[in-house]
């Protein structure tokens, strides 16, 4: 799909259903090209380690007890923080991961009526299960693609206007800061976005898995109760408990209510709302965490740069790259036991991405790059 500033509504044939491609270490690859222990850039999550404090409060837990299925003792601590915006637990949906939270969602709001085929808009290139969930409900999709402006790319936001006052979508999915571009999205683009809708029955799903990540964003907190607006957030990128699923999102009570409809009970167990509460505690981690980021990401920049690639713009804790033939560069690199990211699966087969780790595997990073080419 050549990436032009287009709206493109798919053909039925092109929306089954079939699981998203994600980053991360695979048992099963791991077995036939036998490559045992890595170091893994092809996921995007905190360079810090936290996992003996999670493990610290796991001991004092009584696992033979019910996890609470409404997580309110986390609804609750997550929504002391928020008191200035009006927030209470009625606004917070839980979920096992962001990800169980998009296809609540869009079993929500995706429901295919007798007369009526639901539709989603999906900014695109992004994270592939906005496109699974959608097509698991069989909902019409239109992808709303950027102009490539070498380096970096650009939404057409008139495209959108005008395609949602036309047909309406059900849902609009945008990633800020987008995965795996890295593009931020300003809170006027997105208020924008919310004024375009307001008198339409779309609603805006706004990913901030990533958001902890940026220097000097703007919080959307004071547009939920205002717009028709969900916010994710993910707890494991920002903290690096990826093993430990957990995300929430935030909307007004009308809509947390229908998703919370669709959520399995005891889907968040003990150990991960516990968890959560601690994070919601006060700590230093987001800001620590970042604080290596941005130094290793100034370090990447430059090495690849040195190496003759050309590094997108990005705000994300991940950077993207341009190759000859991303596939080619990573089963070269997990011959050097480094996996990347190929983005052939976002649809730009000449682009890696590698999430952003500590000085020391940035350098061993580089260094088989280098080996390699």
């Amino acid at each position: 799909m050549e990436l032009i500033s287009q709206i493109i509504t798919l053909p039925k044939e092109e929306t089954q259903y079939s699981k998203a491609i994600h980053g991360g270490t695979n048992i099963l690859e791991s077995r036939e090209l036998n490559y045992g222990e890595v170091l893994d850039f092809s996921a995007s999550i905190s360079p810090i380690n936290i996992s003996s404090q999670i493990l610290e409060i796991s001991q004092k837990l009584d696992l033979s007890q019910y996890p609470d299925p409404d997580c309110l003792l986390l609804k609750e601590k997550i929504t002391e923080g928020l008191k200035q915006y009006s927030l209470s637990p009625t606004n917070i949906s839980i979920g096992n991961g962001s990800t169980e939270l998009i296809y609540a969602i869009a079993s929500a709001f995706l429901n295919k009526t007798n007369t009526l085929t639901s539709r989603s808009l999906i900014f695109h290139p992004t994270y592939g299960e906005y496109f699974a969930a959608s097509s698991l409900h069989k909902a019409e999709i239109s992808l709303i693609t950027p102009k490539y402006i070498n380096p970096g790319w650009e939404w057409e936001w008139e495209l959108a206007h005008n395609f949602i006052q036309e047909h309406n979508p059900n849902l609009i999915f945008l990633c800020n800061p987008n995965n795996p571009t890295g593009n931020y999205f300003s809170k006027s683009q997105i208020v924008q976005l919310l004024e375009v809708i307001k008198n339409t029955s779309s609603i805006l799903v706004v990913d901030e898995a990533y958001i902890d990540f940026v220097t000097d964003h703007k919080v959307l907190y004071d547009l939920i109760l205002e717009y028709k607006l969900i916010l994710l957030r993910s707890l494991t990128k920002s903290y690096g408990i990826t093993g430990l699923r957990l995300g929430y999102s935030l909307a007004n009570p009308e809509i947390t209510s229908q998703i919370n409809q669709y959520i399995p009970p005891w889907s968040v167990n003990t150990l991960a709302q516990n968890a959560g509460i601690h994070l919601f505690s006060g700590n230093n981690y987001i800001q620590t965490g970042k604080e290596m980021i941005d130094e290793s990401k100034n370090y990447l920049i430059h090495a690849l740069t040195e190496l003759g690639y050309t590094v997108e713009p990005s705000k994300a804790n991940f950077l993207l790259f341009k190759v000859t033939n991303a596939q080619k560069m990573r089963d070269a690199l997990i011959s050097k036991n480094i996996i990347i990211r190929d983005c052939t699966s976002f649809g730009l087969p000449q682009h890696v991405r590698i999430g952003i780790r500590s000085i020391s595997d940035c350098e061993k990073l580089i260094e088989a790059i280098h080996e390699i080419t």
